[in-house]
């Protein structure tokens, strides 16, 4: 009907715009921006001499995703469409099948329900119509209230279904002299449906000889879900156990798949005959599933729903519960991955080249059949695993033979390249580790997920011994990358450093892996507090990787980053800026906007924004970033709750405590199932918390997490943290009315601190720490206030060769170290400059004031 209306009003001369939903199993936020993409790329496509004015805000989106629209996020995107509309002279935008594009999440109705009550308003508004095809769905009664509501009732819709079906009959071939009495059936029990009628007629023409097609005709089957349980019935008739299993699981698969399977991906999944597997899906399937061109999929809503709601008799292996039908497909990603192909060698190592020396490129070594099944089972595998609540023993032990094998290697070395690293392998490995949780003891011992990337990369070693020295240093060095991600940087520093002496002895020192090594070696340095020393290598790599590769090659863009990063942790926040927006494009291009890296550079350039004082704009873009990935990934992507954090931070610093509250709460379940205290991304992200409780006045919850995090012992090795613990502690006892007590607890840290250990958390501790010694009120305090900023600035008045006094610093240096400070802690530099240089003083020590490495990219 709605396809029809749209032929009908395009040969009436009129202007139409027509979006077809189709349910799947993407989210319901998914199939809306495809949704708008399609209404504003038909727009765009059919309008001429469009003025600027209209074109202004596209303009901006195309700028700001010179890669295309779809990382833009809903808000965006509906905004973009809603301006095109506005500004679209009479048409008509149709809609098809509405209803499809829910899904039982509850977001995802509101989401929904906010995309057609804008397009209702804004249709309301201009000379254009909306013109909605839908099954009646209450979540949409109260806007359709407002608007001419046309109920397509059988007596409206019959005369096109006979006409649909006199057609439908010509093209059987099939007894010519039973169609009038073929189409007065239809009449009577066809109740408007087309498709009803489309399966009759096909039931029809299945019927062996002309006594069957009378007895079908004279007992039509009443509905949709009858015919489909008769053609089932039909075909178990004839099916043998392998076809029926083969018929049930196509149906498992086509149902819960995360994205529509060819033929071939089907055939490599099930064995199916190689020849014609095509035909054996329709003949065992049919009407249910269809295959248009390569793909296989349901031929009608109906027919999902039919599947969604049946029960599989008879098999019960698989059942329709999704816990099973997920266990069953990931037993054939499993199966897949852990194929013997995946462990030759010389195919891990193509990998393992590619990856770390990307001007070794090589063909795919994943080829043939099984080329898009593996991609399918190495990106969705452990999605699939999670989605098993109860999964099966004989999974369970599948699952931990390929952790343990050389296959294991071979899919995280394919994933790094096909997803980036942190998506396809740390990501999956994490969500695993929460999944893990959810499981009986007996199981959770199976799955040694702490240990699998140790064996099986310490397997490829061994093996790489019949190869040369370079794979071998390249296999450790992918066991570093594990080590530095999960946070093991002991391990991590030890094997870098065997590997580094290897590598030197085999390969010269311009190696591209000799190079990649060196910018490991200055994150080491980042990590480690040793900025200077971080910056002196990446400036020297930056000139190095663009003269070998060129500005367009990925080592160029990473060194150029980490270069970024050295500047913003050592508080050189314009020239970060300018190197972020550089990146941020440069990784758009050669990553595209789903990678880490992209969407990474994107929150660097925010963070560095937010400390020039635009927080708003900051803000917006970490919203941005965190959606996006939200969209792509689900909310237990551990990148995502790391971009949750450093948003709750800076929530913080606008005074918007109780959203920050609500990102961390829902943030810190996922890093505890999956990280230790000592970790630095939990043990930030439990600080913020308890900052943010005492910012709300919730000292007992901030100080059930301090007293935890001392009584852990985590702190030891986390100086700078065990700094924020203490100025927090301090605080929450002056809160409490404690000041004694605050002021011994801060005064003492300062007192042990020598002056090397400086750090931006102990200046802000002298400065609350004046304020609480003020507060007593003695003359006295004062000057003992004063003196907590001694030797923070050195005087330039005095000649280069003046000797240093021991005595304190004059009233005039305090009082200028305490001023520059305040401004630097509220991110006024400007003003903080003004007071170094009207005082002709500069910082002591100008590393006092760098950040700190952490994986949120917290203020501080």
């Amino acid at each position: 009907m709605a396809n029809f209306l749209r032929h009908y009003l395009n040969e009436s001369g009129g202007r139409t715009i027509f979006y077809g939903f189709r349910r799947s199993g993407l989210a319901s936020q998914h199939m809306i921006n495809s949704a708008l993409l399609s209404i504003m790329v038909q727009i765009l496509g059919t309008s001429v001499n469009m003025e600027s004015s209209v074109l202004g805000p596209i303009t901006k989106l195309v700028n700001r995703y010179p890669l295309g629209p779809q990382e833009c996020s809903f808000e965006e995107l509906l905004g973009a469409t809603q301006h095109l509309l506005r500004n679209e002279p009479d048409c008509f935008l149709i809609l098809d099948a509405l209803d499809e594009c829910l899904t039982k999440d509850v977001s995802s109705q509101a989401c929904a329900r906010k995309f057609v009550q804008s397009l209702h308003n804004v249709m309301s508004m201009s000379p254009g119509r909306l013109v909605i095809f839908s099954r009646p769905e209450p979540q949409f009664d109260d806007i359709m209230d407002s608007a001419l509501v046309i109920q397509l009732s059988c007596e409206l819709l019959l005369a096109d279904v006979i006409k649909f079906s006199n057609l439908e009959y010509e093209q059987l071939g099939r007894y010519a002299t039973e169609k009038p009495s073929t189409m007065a059936h239809i009449k009577a029990h066809s109740q408007g449906s087309f498709w009803w009628a489309k399966l009759f007629l096909e039931y029809l023409a299945n019927a062996p000889d002309l006594t069957s097609f009378h007895r079908r005709l004279d007992h039509p089957i009443p509905s949709v879900e009858q015919f489909y349980s008769a053609a089932l019935d039909e075909t178990a008739l004839w099916m043998d156990d392998d076809l029926k299993n083969c018929q049930e699981s196509i149906f498992v698969i086509t149902l819960h798949a995360r994205r529509v399977l060819s033929v071939l991906e089907l055939r490599d999944a099930l064995q199916l005959s190689e020849t014609r597997p095509g035909d054996i899906i329709s003949r065992i399937c049919r009407p249910l599933i269809s295959v248009q061109g390569d793909c296989v999929q349901f031929s009608h809503p109906s027919a999902r729903e039919f599947i969604e709601s049946r029960h599989c008799p008879g098999v019960p292996s698989l059942g329709h519960s999704d816990s099973h039908s997920h266990n069953f497909i990931a037993e054939i990603c499993i199966n897949v991955l852990q194929r013997k192909e995946h462990a030759e060698l010389q195919a891990i190592l193509a990998y393992l080249t590619r990856n770390h020396d990307p001007s070794k490129y090589s063909a795919d070594p994943v080829n043939g059949i099984g080329k898009d099944l593996y991609h399918y089972a190495a990106k969705y595998w452990h999605v699939h695993l999670c989605e098993a609540e109860r999964p099966s023993y004989q999974l369970i032990v599948a699952v931990r033979k390929f952790l343990f094998s050389l296959q294991f290697t071979h899919w995280c070395e394919y994933s790094t390249s096909a997803f980036g690293a942190l998506i396809g392998v740390t990501g999956p490995l994490d969500r695993l580790k929460m999944w893990k949780l959810s499981l009986p003891s007996g199981q959770r011992a199976e799955l040694d997920l702490e240990h699998c990337y140790k064996y099986s990369y310490s397997r490829l070693v061994e093996a790489c011994e019949l190869s040369t020295p370079l794979h071998q240093c390249l296999a450790r060095i992918s066991l570093c990358g594990h080590y530095l991600n999960f946070g093991l940087i002991p391990e991590h520093d030890h094997l870098l450093e065997i590997t580094l002496s290897i590598l030197q002895k085999h390969v010269p020192l311009n190696h591209p892996v000799v190079l990649r090594n060196k910018s490991t070696i200055a994150f080491s340095y980042l990590r480690d507090g040793k900025m200077q020393e971080a910056l002196d290598i990446y400036s020297a790599l930056v000139p190095l990787q663009k003269e070998m590769f060129g500005e367009q090659s990925i080592q160029f863009i990473n060194a150029q980053h980490y270069c970024g990063e050295s500047q913003y942790f050592m508080a050189n926040f314009e020239a970060s800026l300018v190197i972020f927006h550089s990146t941020v494009e440069g990784f758009l291009k050669t990553r595209g906007p789903a990678s880490w890296s992209y969407i990474a550079a994107k929150l660097w350039y925010g963070r560095s924004l937010a400390q020039l004082g635009d927080v708003e704009s900051a803000l917006r873009i970490w919203k941005d970033c965190l959606q996006k990935r939200l969209q792509d990934e689900g909310p237990y992507d551990e990148f995502a709750v790391n971009i949750r954090i450093g948003l709750a931070d800076l929530l913080m610093f606008v005074d918007r405590s109780k959203e920050a509250l609500l990102l961390v709460e829902e943030s810190l379940p996922v890093l505890r199932a999956s990280r230790s205290l000592t970790d630095i991304s939990r043990l930030d992200a439990e600080i913020l918390l308890a900052k943010i409780y005492h910012k709300l006045g919730m000292g007992d919850h901030a100080r059930k997490i301090v007293e935890e995090l001392e009584r852990s012992g985590c702190l030891a090795s986390h100086f700078q943290r065990s700094c924020q613990v203490s100025h927090l502690k301090g605080l929450l006892l002056a809160a409490g009315g404690s000041y004694s007590e605050a002021m011994d607890t801060l005064m003492r840290v300062l007192i042990q601190t020598e002056p090397e250990q400086n750090n931006l958390c102990l200046l802000w501790m002298r400065m609350d720490l004046a304020d609480m010694i003020r507060r007593r009120g003695p003359e006295g305090d004062k000057n003992t206030a004063a003196i907590l900023f001694d030797k923070i600035v050195k005087d330039l008045s005095q000649p280069r060769d003046h000797p240093v006094r021991e005595e304190p610093d004059s009233p005039r240096l305090l009082k200028a170290a305490e001023e520059a400070l305040r401004y630097t802690r509220s991110k006024q530099y400007t003003l903080a400059n003004e007071v170094l240089a009207r005082e002709e003083v500069e910082w002591m020590r100008p590393s006092d004031l760098w950040m700190w490495y952490t994986e949120q990219l917290v203020f501080v």
